[in-house]
């Protein structure tokens, strides 16, 4: 009965209470503010379409942007990168060598490589016209709660583009090495794509497994959300260069939009990242949102847990999304990002019962909220007397040890019921019959015993038995301890 056993338990009143001061607490998400930032992809085409995504993106005083590829149309040249680039987004560009202004004092533009971009030898152009990190054509960097990672999915890539070239043992190492809460992966070759170009399957590495939460991507001049394997691509491409017509839709597709050109709008915190693709006339044509389902589970004894076990179910059993925190020593539990929906969130680990035992949370484009649990040892028990497999001559006595967790109700009592394994009959305290009946112990601080009411060497023949003995606190909370024996009566 120890394990799993508390999911058929109720609370108690003594519970409930301790519930309301410490469990389930919807709080407020983010303990700092929020980041913006715009994501903009095949812009580099100097003229009115990529005027007015900048001026958009502008007009959200984003604290840096990222693009997704083709910088520089159409042929990556270095006679024409400043006016593509520098022109719209000088103010964010450090250590900026161009003709338009001043340039930012810390870097706050962060591309990728696009095909276009490598129309020139080497992209020579666009290295020497930006400052990043690493070899600057692959290279990741940290914004607050976010680690991006910036892959160069183009075929010229020197170290590959294949998951398991150079650069995608690169990816997966350092995707595992990140302690970030948000794990961002983007290039400009998108994975699915419902748009002229079509998947890129070159691209279609294992990003989750290795840890990350979403995929940006640009390429076909489409703005597409997809979902495939419940992990979340989008492709956005609409940032000033050309519009394409969509293709066959892909499997996963769910959002497809190409009636004017635009970007995306990304708003972060520790727990919740959202996004909206917005045309330049300012209308929304998507809004998506992952969360971090978090909060606290908190041990009444005040001593820390490990192994705990956080499942959230959004309803389709051929979806679950299964969490596992390795240690909760601190209380605090984080899962990984979750798309918008409604989700069953039940902590499990064996030897504990949980208030409340299972929560419902749903996942807005605000995020969502913490939600808080207690967690209680169920009570622990051991049968001293008789000891295990030993032969006795009647009972006298049946004893051993119970206690409860030392911040919980404390122990109520401790049942006990004795079988005959040979015909399944149970000890009745004057007889052997049916139903099962309980034999009340003593309880004297951790010490328990039986000691009367007990079968003698008649009513004993040879052969096995069972004992079970089950320890309750003040919560209604158990759990059991079994001890087998045999009957050896003296001739």
């Amino acid at each position: 009965m120890a394990t799993n056993q508390f999911w058929l338990r109720k609370l108690s009143v003594a519970t409930a209470f301790l519930l309301a001061l410490f469990g389930d607490v919807l709080s407020a998400s983010a303990t700092t503010p929020p980041q913006v930032f715009g994501i903009v992809g095949d812009y580099g085409r100097a003229g009115t379409p990529e005027r007015n995504v900048a001026s958009l993106i502008q007009s959200w005083n984003p604290d840096y942007v990222v693009t997704v590829g083709d910088n520089n149309y159409d042929l990556g040249g270095a006679d024409t990168i400043d006016a593509n680039i520098g022109q719209f987004y000088h103010d964010y560009i450090a250590n900026y060598k161009g003709t338009y202004g001043a340039g930012g004092v810390t870097n706050r533009f962060w591309p990728a490589l696009g095909n276009h971009d490598w129309r020139t030898p080497g992209a020579q152009p666009y290295l020497d016209y930006f400052t990043l990190p690493g070899n600057e054509r692959y290279y990741d960097f940290v914004q607050g709660p976010i680690h991006f990672f910036v892959v160069d999915s183009d075929p010229s890539e020197p170290d590959g583009n294949t998951f398991d070239s150079l650069q995608g043992r690169w990816l997966q190492n350092a995707l595992a090495a990140a302690t970030e809460p948000w794990k961002i992966v983007y290039f400009h070759h998108p994975p699915y794509s419902s748009g002229p170009h079509g998947s890129s399957a070159w691209m279609q590495w294992p990003f989750r497994a290795w840890g990350a939460d979403i995929v940006f991507s640009g390429h076909d001049h489409v703005y597409e959300r997809l979902e495939v394997g419940g992990f979340p691509y989008i492709a956005n491409g609409l940032g000033g260069r050309s519009i394409y017509n969509f293709g066959a839709t892909t499997a996963g597709s769910v959002v497809r939009y190409n009636a004017d050109y635009g970007a995306m709008r990304a708003e972060v915190d520790e727990y919740r990242l959202s996004t909206q693709f917005i045309a330049r006339t300012g209308a929304v044509a998507d809004n998506f949102a992952l969360a971090r389902l978090h909060g606290q589970i908190n041990r009444l004894s005040g001593v820390g847990l490990s192994g705990v076990v956080i499942s959230a179910t959004d309803g389709n059993a051929q979806n679950p999304h299964d969490r596992v925190d390795v240690s909760l020593t601190d209380g605090a539990y984080n899962l990984r990002p979750l798309p918008q929906g409604t989700y069953m969130v039940v902590p499990r680990l064996t030897g504990f019962v949980f208030s409340p035992a299972q929560a419902t949370v749903t996942i807005g484009a605000s995020g969502a909220p913490a939600v808080n649990f207690v967690a209680t040892a169920l009570p622990q028990i051991i049968i001293t007397t008789p000891s295990a497999s030993q032969s006795v001559n009647g009972l006298m006595v049946i004893d051993g040890r119970a206690a409860a967790d030392p911040g919980g109700t404390g122990l109520l009592r401790v049942l006990v019921y004795l079988r005959r394994d040979s015909d399944g009959l149970w000890w009745q305290g004057t007889n052997w019959g049916t139903p099962r009946t309980a034999l009340l112990a003593a309880l004297t601080g951790t010490n328990w015993s039986l000691d009367h009411g007990l079968p003698g060497a008649s009513s004993m023949p040879a052969g096995a038995y069972t004992i079970t003995a089950y320890a309750y606190d003040r919560a209604r909370n158990y759990n059991a301890a079994v001890r087998h024996f045999y009957s050896a009566p003296s001739q």
